[in-house]
């Protein structure tokens, strides 16, 4: 084997030692210009092996391996350790081969990379079944005399192999003293690029990664908004910069608030990769719907600005804004961002109006007012829906409120008051908003104490072993929030009655038997209860959690043969009685896990009583101390 040659890093025109290693400081910088190497290399597939969430020790290591078109020795010499090198002036704008790439590598810098986060950088690459191995110590560079070569000593140059072409890079002596976090990580290296597919695929460690794009819940473009010289072409807008060139982009709103900075905002990317990090085009203060830019993620796409004319920064992560093209794309971006975030605040609305409809019975409480307050109310549900601020649930507890106020004459003032109110005029709003909880605590009190009484009456049938038919049953029935609190909105169920009793009645009769079915069925929207009550002084046994078992059973049978969503149900069963058999506690905890449940008489009082008082107390909190309403909160 002949003697292996020294390769020499060539500091070309001005360039001086140690340039470009600040500009990748931290491993997802440095790591992607690994990957943008393997682009213009032609690779397929990006294998990279990272430790995340462990503390980096001496041992720690990290390697970026591709299967591109690889490089012999030559290659190493006159390329890659060639600081400077213009890869775009000398070896053409699109890579050569399988693919006709547009090159990512701009100003000879990217090599550097790896120094941003490691002292020491292993390459082996494989070219035409030769094999050329080298390492570069940052400790022996940053020694070099200014213009001084640096010579090393390959550990292989060309040897024959039988291994596939590609480029492995190997960084050792790692400078990170964090703990790399692995979906922070993700996250932010995604959305560096744009050229992820099945031709291009990225693999870390045993993860693909892949573009975030969803799920969203407001969408930009889409088939409700076009805007002006735009038009949709698979699911991006395109638009045309004078001068300049062409723009695609998306935009989408999360349900949520992005709490992650890097996954905020719009980056700007050209030739497939990140050349502006995530931002809102200097949008401010002062917009209508500017709190939707918690919400906002999305890619501009501009080609132009690392074309003919370099239009990025040398750090590769903003452009320079103040030249003219890169400002008219600003300009676009800022109007860009206006644009969306005003649809965004009104297709909200809408959405959280629809999600009202979709989870709660209120909107089915407003058909039974007259056509003027229904769309009084509507109109003022629309307003409250618009606040940015306001999220789904504490939208569906005012509706509440506001449906209960409607019905106190005291309170329709402020209905006109909202209706009359401008979108931006969220302070007078929220005023308004709050004198509504106060008044509505006030008449809460009142229904509490109502709801005491009713407790106080049920705990007395109880006291006196009333028959649990038809006495407690219809009871229950009537207030079925007895049970459990959140059974407020259940109504009785008699069709499920007819059903259960003539799958299982007539089946009693065949046998001879005379046995009561002494249950009951209530239900909503989406979910139904079969209620079985024991006379108070009666335990609950095993065969009783059996047969409740089976009712339930049945009906989910029945349920699955239901091929319209809308008309489905979940079910679940209830046990009431004064104790346990002792062969009943090992079917409860099976049943329990089944959502079939039980509870004593005397757990179902407690509950009733201390769910009350905890929501007596909470609804005092929501009146001020020196307002003279509070005396309504006596509970005497």
């Amino acid at each position: 084997m002949a003697k292996p040659r020294p390769l020499k890093m060539k500091f070309a025109g001005e360039v001086v030692r140690h340039l470009g290693l600040q500009m990748y400081a931290g491993p997802v910088p440095a790591i992607a210009e690994l990957i943008s190497n393997a682009w213009d290399a032609n690779a397929e597939k990006v294998k990279i092996n990272i430790t995340f969430g462990k503390k980096i020790s001496t041992t720690s290591m990290i390697e970026v391996e591709d299967n591109g078109h690889g490089m012999e020795w030559s290659d190493c010499d006159s390329k890659y350790m060639v600081i400077g090198r213009d890869a775009r002036k000398e070896d053409g704008n699109y890579t050569q081969g399988k693919f006709k790439r547009k090159r990512m590598a701009h100003k000879g810098l990217g090599k550097l990379a790896g120094f941003g986060i490691a002292n020491t950088v292993e390459i082996i690459t494989v070219k035409n079944k030769k094999r050329t191995k080298f390492v570069l110590d940052y400790s022996v560079i940053e020694k070099l005399e200014h213009g001084e070569d640096y010579e090393i000593l390959p550990e292989e140059d060309n040897v024959a192999t039988s291994d596939n072409d590609g480029t492995k890079v190997i960084l050792r002596n790692l400078k990170l003293r964090n703990a790399i976090v692995e979906d922070i990580f993700m996250r932010s290296m995604a959305r560096r690029f744009s050229v992820l597919s099945d031709k291009f695929q990225v693999q870390i460690n045993d993860k693909i990664l892949k573009k975030d794009e969803g799920p969203f819940q407001i969408y930009f473009p889409n088939n409700r908004m076009k805007f002006d010289k735009e038009k949709i072409i698979k699911k991006k807008g395109v638009f045309q910069i004078p001068g300049a060139g062409t723009v695609t982009f998306w935009i989408g709103f999360t349900e949520k608030p992005i709490h992650d900075a890097e996954s905020r905002g719009i980056a700007v990317l050209s030739r497939g990769k990140l050349v502006q990090e995530p931002w809102f085009f200097d949008v401010t203060g002062g917009v209508y719907g500017q709190h939707g830019m918690q919400y906002m993620t999305g890619e501009v796409e501009a080609d132009f600005l690392d074309d003919k004319t370099d239009f990025v920064t040398t750090g590769r992560n903003t452009i320079l804004w103040s030249m003219k093209i890169p400002a008219l794309l600003k300009e676009w971006g800022k109007a860009k961002v206006v644009a969306v975030l005003s649809k965004w605040a009104d297709e909200r609305g809408k959405i959280k109006i629809e999600h009202i409809q979709r989870a709660t019975p209120y909107l089915e409480r407003i058909q039974k007012f007259p056509k003027r307050q229904r769309k009084e109310l509507t109109a003022v549900m629309t307003k409250m829906a618009s606040i940015e601020t306001i999220e789904d649930d504490r939208l569906i507890e005012l509706v509440r409120s506001l449906i209960n106020a409607y019905e106190n004459k005291e309170l329709t003032h402020m209905i006109d008051e909202v209706s009359a109110l401008s979108p931006d005029a969220q302070s007078k709003l929220y005023e308004i908003l709050q004198e509504f909880q106060i008044l509505e605590s006030v008449s809460i009190a009142q229904i509490v104490k109502s709801h005491i009484k009713i407790i106080e009456k049920f705990e007395e049938m109880i006291d006196k072993g009333v028959p649990e038919k038809p006495n407690m049953q219809e009871y229950l029935k009537d207030y079925p929030w007895l049970i459990d609190p959140t059974y407020m909105g259940l109504s009785h169920e008699k069709r499920l009655e007819t059903i259960l009793k003539e799958k299982f009645h007539k089946k009693t009769k065949a046998k001879g038997k005379n046995k009561r079915i002494d249950f009951f069925c209530l239900g909503e929207l989406g979910r139904a209860f079969v209620i079985e009550v024991k006379r108070p002084k009666e335990k609950i046994g095993r065969a009783e959690i059996q047969q409740l078992t089976t009712y339930i059973d049945f009906l989910r049978q029945e349920n699955s043969k239901i091929s319209n969503l809308e008309n489905k149900k979940t079910f679940f069963g209830y046990l009431i009685g004064t104790n346990y058999s002792e062969d009943a506690k090992g079917e409860m905890d099976r049943a329990h896990r089944d959502g079939i449940y039980t509870k004593t008489w005397d757990t179902l009082l407690e509950t009733a009583r201390k769910s009350h008082q905890e929501f007596f107390n909470a609804m005092r909190k929501k009146v001020p101390p020196d307002d003279p309403r509070l005396e309504n909160f006596s509970n005497e």
